[in-house]
């Protein structure tokens, strides 16, 4: 049987065709289903990067549109009764005088406000501003900010620095969001984003997601860890069948409000 000889236009075609299926492709992967040279697909995946139709990841490409997401100051003024529904359902998870660990989420920001009215004698850590700042009106509390690279997408540190620092301290409780949820858990749209999720996550003693309904859709780009690693999480919505019977087997409880 003859092989099919791939056009270039019809690579970056069937490449964009795979993304909508799934969150990323690999060049070796590629090269071997074109049958054509990795150097080949690089090429093809940089071009199309630079037209905006794939975001580059290490080693292959992501879809364009579950690579980026809006800003943290524009998604804390989104969905905020649904926020702040969220974070009061989850105070009764902080008791005074825990030691937490918090990252740059949205939800995240509005549970710092709420902790500062409800509660004393907190120490969190933290490498979001924007939750630090929101933390900072209560003076019992002791925050303490990671150093890092300034995202000012997230407006907080990021990078190897962050995660090295955060080595040094343990919680009672992390309390984190996500870009999606997904069965295989949840998932980010950024990989340094994800690898300090994951960090705190383990640094933990039990580690609470607080998601509204709109992280319920398609998975983002990495998966920052199996579900069995998460406690419980608190939603304002129903999560789909497939989720919900991946959380039961991981025995995550599900609080909706």
């Amino acid at each position: 049987m003859t092989k099919r000889k791939w056009t270039k236009k019809a690579r970056w075609r069937e490449i964009r065709e795979q993304l909508d299926r799934q969150p990323v492709v690999q060049i070796s992967e590629m090269a071997d289903y074109f049958d054509v040279s990795v150097e080949t697909v690089r090429r093809d995946i940089d071009s199309m990067a630079t037209e905006g139709l794939v975001i580059r990841t290490y080693g292959g490409a992501a879809n364009s549109r579950i690579a980026s997401e809006p800003t943290l100051e524009e998604r804390t003024e989104l969905l905020i009764d649904e926020r702040k529904k969220i974070s009061l359902a989850a105070l009764h998870r902080v008791s005074n005088g825990d030691v937490l660990m918090m990252d740059a989420s949205a939800t995240c920001v509005h549970f710092g406000k709420l902790l500062a009215r409800e509660r004393t004698d907190l120490t969190v850590i933290t490498n979001s501003f924007a939750v630090a700042q929101a933390l900072a009106s209560n003076y019992t509390f002791t925050v303490l900010m990671l150093p890092g690279v300034f995202n000012a997408h997230e407006n907080a540190n990021y990078g190897g620095l962050t995660v090295e620092y955060l080595q040094r301290y343990q919680a009672d409780h992390c309390f984190s969001s996500c870009g999606a949820l997904t069965p295989r858990g949840p998932t980010e749209v950024n990989a340094e984003v994800a690898c300090l999720k994951r960090a705190m996550i383990q640094l933990s003693k039990q580690t609470t997601l607080l998601i509204d309904h709109s992280k319920l859709g398609s998975g983002k780009l990495e998966t920052v860890c199996p579900l069995d690693q998460i406690s419980e999480i608190v939603c304002d919505a129903n999560p789909t069948e497939e989720v919900q019977l991946a959380l039961q087997r991981a025995s995550v409880k599900l609080c909706l409000i």
